[in-house]
């Protein structure tokens, strides 16, 4: 075969090979798009259907500034079905109901419109996959990953959410991971969020501010020394009081360390509390969100005090000094934890306390030495939080329980210590504005009122047509010389008395007066019992010998006389007993019997006294009862609460940590200034003198030896 043959063989070859190709390519893209397209308007994911089956989720964003990724995982266990959080070592999440929410945006996520093929064009939609391993520093397009897994461990949802469709909120583009098309759908990003916070139980210590019945604050910081020694410089402690009846806010005790020496801080009278300020901690304390978690290093009991082992370990040490708690020894051998920034303990209504220890500023994972510089460069700072709960006992005193008994005499004594104190009879009321009638009188030597007249008579007695003095009638009772015109009124007022208190009076003198007559006729007697039934004797007896006539004249009319004089006085007798009787008159030996107490056997008063011991054992079991109850709910509360603080640091926002804290000027002002604060008695706390720890003369930092 000749050259020019040879070449038109190859050239023809060529040819054909070229435009087998050229019909080849236009085909295969053509054929790839026509399946893109085809998945328009159906669910990018349909195959999920039941959000139950998701058993784990999580979410990957990277960071453009700093160049990291943040991820966020959840996962159900198996044993409980309780949610934990594995990125931040399995801290307890309350987040059932927001990965439903997740899971449900997915199920029925269908696809708007085909975008693109071309993996050149993912950063432009912002669809590019987190990878720690291909991103750097700067790189831009970087989307959201969001996986979800079944029990399993089959993959349920794998998509990467990117930017927004021109300017739609509510429109995204998305594309499937480790896949090249990309496509716009409907999308609600907000339940898709890295933030610790939102998958948590947000309110840490679980209280209402109106369960604070005080706070006290101890303001110290532990600083670090050239020679590596810790030095605990105090500032001031604070014990302060709410008084819910007042809704006021008093200091039990202010003691303030002046050169290491602690002296009592009083109030000055143009001084007071800054109550603005110490609301402040109260409102924060009543809904503090934490904003990250951090497991404690084993070695710590549940009650969070430092286990002795604790300084034989200094790998522990070195993580608790990172957060900036240092374990100190007591003077009694004990140990305690300290923190670099104070404590502040808050006292609740059930006998309660939160205490709250503030360890180091951090940002991330990261403990930051100068938190000043940091916050000046932008950083976000948060602040370590060393959380316990104990119980207050103080809060729980003995109930005053009331004494057995013992004897009878014990009994009569309890008795007559309780009974309500003897009050008299009313008085009868005036007529006459407050003031009380006089007490009517009640023997002979008192001179009676007139009989007739509400007036008294003039000494001039009305004469008859002869000029003869009128005699008083038989009937009326006996008195004494009639009252003179110009007599000095009695003390009593008698002028203010009314008609029926005057009559009371007469009828009184009238009674008097007959039984006088009475008595005068019969034989004089000490008792007053035996007057009366003399007088009632003479009355039947004159009756019987009227009746029967055999008596001579004479001697009837003289004994009729008396038993009319005995039927008087007995009549007025009985109107008087109906009348209310004043404190100056004595009751008749007749009504004392009626006032005789009760004479109970021995054997009545013995079970009197078996019945009140038994009505007192009773309540006195009630109220210890009713401590104990009140007692025990508190301390399973404070072990329930330790349960949850026990394996945590807690990490809260810098902002929520300054409106915790408060200086000496924060909490005392001047009464004229609201924004000014007294200073520190003996001035302001200062290194020179300050003391370390109890017993020790200071510790030494980890790590600086």
């Amino acid at each position: 075969m000749t050259e020019n043959a040879k070449t038109g063989l190859f050239a023809g070859t060529a040819a054909v090979l070229g435009l087998v190709a050229w019909l080849s390519m236009p085909k295969q893209a053509t054929t790839v798009d026509d399946a893109s397209q085809k998945l328009v308007g159906k669910p990018i994911f349909e195959s999920f259907t039941d959000p139950n089956a998701a058993a784990s989720l999580s979410i990957v964003k990277f960071d453009d500034n700093l160049g990291q990724l943040k991820r966020f995982e959840l996962a159900r266990e198996k044993t409980s079905g309780a949610w934990v959080i594995p990125s931040h070592d399995s801290y307890p999440a309350d987040a059932a109901s927001q990965v439903s929410n997740v899971a449900n945006s997915f199920i029925g996520l269908r696809i708007l419109t085909f975008e693109s093929i071309k993996a050149d064009d993912q950063k432009l939609y912002g669809v590019v996959e987190p990878d720690a391993e291909k991103l750097e520093v700067g790189d831009t397009g970087v989307g959201t990953l969001v996986e979800m897994k079944d029990d399993k461990g089959e993959t349920l949802v794998n998509l990467v959410v990117g930017k927004t469709v021109r300017d739609d909120e509510k429109k995204r583009y998305v594309r499937r991971a480790r896949t090249d098309a990309i496509y716009s759908v409907e999308f609600d990003v907000k339940p898709i969020t890295t933030d610790f916070s939102t998958w948590i139980e947000g309110d840490l210590l679980k209280l209402s501010s109106n369960d604070i019945s005080g706070f006290i604050i101890r303001d110290y910081n532990i600083l670090p020394s050239a020679n590596g020694v810790g030095q605990l410089v105090k500032n001031f402690d604070a014990d302060l009081a709410y008084s819910p009846k007042d809704a006021t806010w008093s200091a039990k005790s202010v003691t303030t360390y002046g050169d290491g020496k602690p002296a009592d801080r009083k109030i000055a009278e143009d001084e007071e509390l800054n109550t603005v300020k110490i609301n402040e901690i109260k409102n924060t304390l009543d809904n503090l969100k934490i904003v990250d978690v951090v497991r404690k290093p084993k070695g710590l009991a549940a009650d969070l005090k430092a286990d002795k082992s604790l300084l034989d370990d200094n790998a522990k040490i070195l993580s608790l000094s990172k957060k900036g708690f240092i374990p100190g020894q007591q003077a009694d051998g004990s140990m305690e934890l300290y923190s670099s920034n104070g404590e502040l303990a808050v006292k609740l209504n059930n006998g309660i306390e939160y205490l709250l220890r503030f360890g180091k500023a951090t940002a991330g994972d990261t403990a930051v030495e100068d938190a000043e510089s940091e916050a000046a460069s932008g950083v976000a700072l948060n602040r370590t939080l060393f959380v316990t709960a104990r119980l207050d006992e103080n809060h729980f005193p003995m109930p005053e329980l009331q004494k057995l008994p013992e004897t009878i005499d014990d009994l009569k004594a309890l008795e007559a210590k309780d009974a309500p104190p003897e009050t008299s009879l009313p008085a009868t009321p005036a007529t006459n504005g407050d003031a009380q009638p006089p007490t009517p009188p009640s023997s002979t030597d008192d001179k009676p009122e007139p009989a007739v007249s509400d007036t008294p008579k003039s000494s001039d007695e009305p004469k008859d047509d002869s000029g003869k003095t009128e005699e008083p009638a038989a009937d009326a009772p006996k008195t004494d010389d009639a009252p003179k015109e110009d007599a000095t009124p009695p003390k009593s007022d008698q002028s203010r008395l009314n008609v029926a208190e005057r009559s009371v009076r007469l009828v009184r003198t009238q009674a008097e007066d007959a039984k006088i007559t009475s008595d005068e006729k019969s034989p004089t007697s000490d008792s007053s019992a035996k007057k009366k039934d003399n007088s009632e004797k003479k009355a039947k007896s004159g009756k019987k010998k009227s009746d029967t006539k055999t008596e001579s004249k004479s001697p009837e009319v003289d004994k009729s006389a008396a038993s009319n004089d005995a039927q008087k006085a007995n009549a007025a007798e009985a109107e008087v007993d109906k009348l209310p009787s004043s404190s100056n008159d004595k009751p008749e030996a007749a009504d004392a019997s009626e006032k005789k107490p009760i004479v109970e056997t021995a054997e009545e008063l013995k079970e009197r006294l078996e019945a009140t011991r038994e009505k007192i054992t009773k309540e006195n079991t009630r109220l210890l009862d009713d401590r104990k109850d009140r007692l025990e709910e508190a301390k399973k509360k404070a072990g329930e609460l330790n349960a949850r603080f026990a394996e945590w640091y807690y990490e809260i926002s810098d902002s929520e940590f300054k409106r915790l804290r408060a200086s000496l000027d924060d909490l005392i002002k001047k009464k004229s200034s609201p924004n000014a604060g007294g200073p520190p008695a003996g001035g302001p706390p200062g290194f020179p003198g300050a003391g370390g720890f109890p017993g020790a003369g200071g510790f030494s930092l980890p790590g600086t030896n």
